[in-house]
């Protein structure tokens, strides 16, 4: 089944084990989900976000089942200015969003959207910003100075706000792991924040990488990211991974695989 084709939970379900041969219904951690291009070198890019940037169903699905699974979702206030219209809901028609939301109760029991978590200074956040509508409740993460600056406009638009002396992706996600509660956080950041949570010693660490390879010729130049950790520091990472899973799209080819710290849940 196509991804564009689903229609109800069970879809979800079996898309899912389609693309990655085992279950992906478990708390793990912290899960980073991202999608690159394999370059002429053969080293991976981040693929920016921009009108030239190829598209991709099953990518979109990837990037649904981890919000599915998470508890809160992890961004920055850099992403917010890159992506205006962004919010953290399901992509795609009513009939997609619906069953990805009933995979995540049902399958889950997860009743409540994800929260949103914004990684951000204050200086320069669009307080009109879509996210802050949505259906997800958000949360700004900060440093002191910017709560101060921020909980006037905050406790008007029911916004929470916590402030830290030293603000980072490490300490954003240990609190929301530690003190918040949350089970599984997904990790929807570019790479200047994500890739420094790969490193030796990092706490907490990644637990799981969704990763998209779009394998294209070429990309255009505005589409071309920061490199990505290469096959070596992937297999140093992940002690287990899926066997690549290989569509053709109309943007081009792909290629979908889930890394894991933890040997993956079978059928």
């Amino acid at each position: 089944m196509r991804p564009d084709a689903v229609a109800t939970w069970k879809d979800v379900h079996e898309v899912a084990r389609e693309i990655y041969r085992s279950n992906v219904h478990e708390d793990v951690g912290l899960v980073h989900v991202t999608a690159v291009w394999k370059d002429e070198g053969g080293g991976y890019r981040t693929l920016k976000l921009t009108p030239e940037t190829p598209r991709s169903e099953y990518d979109r699905f990837v990037l649904n089942l981890s919000r599915a699974r998470a508890d809160a979702i992890l961004t920055t206030g850099k992403i917010l200015r890159s992506e205006p219209g962004l919010c953290h809901d399901f992509l795609g028609p009513p009939a997609i969003r619906q069953a990805f939301g009933d995979w995540r109760r049902l399958t889950l029991a997860k009743e409540n959207l994800p929260l949103s978590v914004i990684l951000t200074s204050g200086h320069a956040l669009n307080q009109h910003h879509p996210i802050f509508q949505g259906p997800t409740r958000p949360m700004i993460f900060t440093s002191t100075e910017g709560r101060s600056r921020l909980e006037p406009w905050a406790a008007t638009a029911q916004v929470e706000v916590v402030g830290v002396d030293q603000p980072s992706a490490e300490e954003a996600l240990a609190y929301l792991l530690e003190e918040w509660g949350a089970k599984t956080v997904s990790i929807e950041a570019g790479p200047s924040t994500a890739l420094p949570l790969y490193r030796q010693g990092s706490t907490p660490p990644i637990d799981e990488l969704l990763l998209s390879v779009y394998l294209g010729a070429r990309v255009a130049g505005s589409v071309r990211g920061a490199p990505f950790l290469d096959a070596a520091a992937l297999d140093r990472t992940f002690p287990y991974r899926s066997e690549p899973y290989a569509v053709r799209e109309q943007s081009g080819p792909w290629q979908f695989r889930r890394f894991t710290r933890r040997e993956k849940v079978s059928a």
